[in-house]
This record gives structure tokens, C-alpha cells and sequence, in this order.
């Protein structure tokens, strides 16, 4: 289950229950207080799902990906929070076409894309052992 369809039914459930001026605004606060209680794994695996999902990179398109583009956007990703103040070196490392490029203000959210771009490289290199 993606976020968006986690979103959907934390609002019907919550409608259901009576509450009914429930909006997609309140889930998201209700989705953030359940994934900061989840930890930085489960938080990772969550991403790399949307990844999949939602952006359609799954497995089967990450096997093009065999000259470091993965783990390098993973360092860009990582580098906002490491080094904010180098926004625009961390951009030209970039190895996709810039809209590709999606940071978030949130330096957690970036770690997320981080570390799920890691888990989809480990993946990929595990498929060629």
C-alpha cells in the first residue's frame, strides 16, 4: 500500500467512525505521526513502495541503471542534508534529466529517497550474483 492509498483509507476509516470533516490534510499528520514512530527502516521500505508504485521504477527498470546512477542519486539526496549550502554542486552529480531531481524541505523526506535509491541498487546488484 502506497501513501496515497494509506492517505484514502485513514480518511474513510476515520470517516466511518464518525469523524466527518476528516480531510486528506488531517491523514497526512495522522500518516507522519505513525511513521516517525516506525523508525528509519520501515520508513526506507514505505519510500522505495511509493518509488515503485507511484514513479513506476521498479525492479525490472532498475537493472538499466548498471553505471552507479543509484547510489549516486542516493549521495544527492543525502547531500541536501549533509551540505544544504551546496545546492548547486550537489545538482550537477545529478545523473538523470533534471525533473527527475525532486528534493524535498524536509531533510528526513530526503533521507527516505536516500536510503530507498540504496535498497534499490543492493537489490539490482543482488539480482547479478
Amino acid at each position: 500500500m502506497n501513501r496515497r492509498e494509506v492517505k484514502t483509507a485513514v480518511v474513510m476509516k476515520l470517516n466511518e467512525l464518525g469523524f466527518r470533516d476528516v480531510r486528506k490534510g488531517d491523514a497526512d499528520a495522522i500518516i507522519d505521526a505513525v511513521l516517525g514512530s516506525m523508525g528509519g527502516a520501515g520508513r526506507i521500505a514505505i519510500e522505495r513502495e511509493r518509488q515503485i508504485t507511484e514513479e513506476c521504477h521498479n525492479a525490472k527498470d532498475d537493472e538499466k541503471w548498471d553505471d552507479g546512477q543509484l547510489p549516486l542519486a542516493a549521495i544527492c539526496y543525502a547531500m541536501t542534508v549533509a551540505r544544504p549550502h551546496v545546492a548547486d554542486v550537489i545538482t550537477s552529480w545529478w545523473p538523470w534529466p533534471r525533473p527527475w531531481w525532486k528534493p524535498s524541505q524536509s531533510p528526513i523526506r530526503n533521507l527516505e529517497k536516500a536510503g530507498a535509491l540504496i535498497a534499490a541498487d543492493l537489490d539490482r546488484q543482488e539480482k547479478g550474483l
